[in-house]
């Protein structure tokens, strides 16, 4: 996957999940807000989105674009860790 990319995936994988079109350029904001929007699948207590978000994560890890894998560890994992 493309840097460039990995919004529109995300919003594809993920509909409920609602990405604001003025972060759409702004790939580690909706990383952020993608962090708190498991932390509300957590409380629902949605194992499933859950596991679907935590493969797409590890997925952008595999990435062949370097900017992708660091998207993946400090946008992603970082967010969910600082959530």
């Amino acid at each position: 996957m493309k840097y460039e990319d990995v919004n529109k995936a995300l919003a594809e994988e993920f509909p409920n999940f609602q990405i604001n079109k003025d972060d759409l350029d702004l790939p580690y904001v909706v990383a952020g807000d993608f962090a708190r929007f498991l932390l509300e699948m957590y409380q629902q207590k949605n194992m499933d989105e859950i596991a679907k978000g935590l493969s797409f994560i590890e997925n952008l890890h595999h990435s062949a674009d370097h900017n992708v894998q660091e998207l993946a560890t400090i946008g992603y994992l970082e967010g969910i860790q600082n959530v």
